[in-house]
Order: structure tokens, then C-alpha cells, then sequence
């Protein structure tokens, strides 16, 4: 049987192994940490981590390479856009240049009038503590888990034809009526007409203003 395999001293070595695999708590985050290292901090919170949660040791961002016969670059985008910065190092040290050019052809940039090839060797990682505790939080495609990020949103459903208006910064949107303006999508375009749009067969709208 494929169990036989845990009934002798190997097999209850390996199982006792998996078992002992505890999570680590800390009070101060590692100082050298490994790629996917996990912890539970225990510390005292403060603005970069928070009693009690679970962090992974993982990539948040990368280096991307650049060389010529002597030097090398990094860029953080595999594709940089003119004026982008340029490091001299993978520890973010701002080299004072800024991207020139990017052939995207050959994968060559251009800064300090000197031409740099892509060097994928030279790529790194970087990695930093991420907050695994509970649900994730992604805003405008950027991680803020474990940060305070403070949403605000209607207490009530709104109804057939109402919008969504702001009330200003901090406070709680709420819907309310377009003031006689019906909004409606005619071929992925927001319209807006004065009064309800008439039902019609074809593609063609009469709007009687």
C-alpha cells in the first residue's frame, strides 16, 4: 500500500518533520530574512507592522538591469518611459540619470547619451515583509495590505436611474437623482438625455430636446 511508506522510521521522521514546522513568533522583525520566510509579529505595533499579524518575506518590486562594456544601471520597469529614474545599484541609490530613450526593438535605453543593453543577469529581486493577516487589500493595483486604508461608501442602496455624488473628502457618498437627466449606454458611450430614453426596435435614438 502507498501508506506503508509512513509505518517505518523514515516515513515517521518526515511526517514528525511536517508536524514540528511551527510558525515562528517575534517580537522584532528578522534582520536577514529569506526569501518566503514567515512570521507572526508579536511586537509592538507601529507604522510598518501591527501586533498580531502575519508576514511573508516576498518580492514587492524588481531591478532591472542595463550594461554596456563597463557599467551597469537599473531601472524598476522592464520597459522604462523617458524621464523614468535610474539607480546605480540594486540598494536604490539615484544614479542623478534619467532614462533618454527606451528602444523597445532592440531592449536598449539611452541615458547620459551612452546606450545601455538589457542584462538579465544583472536583474534582482526586491523583497520586504508583506502583510498575509486576513484579507488582502489591493488599491489601484498596489498591495496596501496591512497598512490603515479608511473607504467610505453609501449606507443605503440607491435605485433604478439614481448616481453615486461625493460629499467631499471624508465624508460618506450618497445617491441622489441626475435633476432630470437619465443616463443610459448607447454602444458603450454614457449618455445623458433630459426626461426617459424612448424604447425603440432598431439603433437609432430620437431625442426630443
Amino acid at each position: 500500500m502507498a501508506t506503508d511508506k509512513y509505518l517505518n522510521l523514515v516515513g515517521l521522521e518526515e511526517v514528525a518533520s511536517k508536524v514540528n514546522q511551527k510558525l515562528r513568533t517575534v517580537t522584532v522583525m528578522p534582520a536577514a530574512p529569506e526569501k518566503n520566510d514567515v512570521v507572526l509579529y508579536n511586537g509592538a505595533t507601529s507604522a510598518s507592522y501591527k501586533q498580531g499579524s502575519i508576514y511573508l518575506y516576498t518580492k514587492v518590486d524588481e531591478y532591472y538591469a542595463w550594461s554596456d562594456l563597463s557599467d551597469t544601471y537599473y531601472t524598476k520597469a522592464e520597459s522604462p518611459e523617458i524621464g523614468d529614474t535610474v539607480y546605480s545599484d540594486t540598494q536604490g541609490t539615484d544614479s542623478g540619470y534619467t532614462i533618454e530613450a527606451f528602444d523597445s526593438l532592440n531592449n536598449q535605453v539611452t541615458l547620459n547619451s551612452t546606450v545601455y543593453d538589457r542584462d538579465t543577469t544583472g536583474d534582482t529581486e526586491i523583497l520586504d515583509w508583506v502583510c498575509k493577516s486576513g484579507t488582502s487589500i489591493i488599491l489601484n493595483g498596489t498591495d496596501k495590505t496591512g497598512e490603515e486604508a479608511n473607504f467610505y461608501a453609501p449606507t443605503e442602496p440607491g435605485t433604478e436611474g439614481q448616481a453615486l455624488f461625493s460629499n467631499g473628502e471624508g465624508v460618506a457618498p450618497s445617491w441622489g437623482s441626475l435633476s432630470g437627466y437619465s443616463p443610459s449606454f448607447v454602444d458603450d458611450t454614457l449618455v445623458f438625455a433630459y426626461g426617459v430614453l424612448p424604447e425603440v426596435d432598431n439603433t437609432s435614438l430620437i431625442f426630443n430636446l
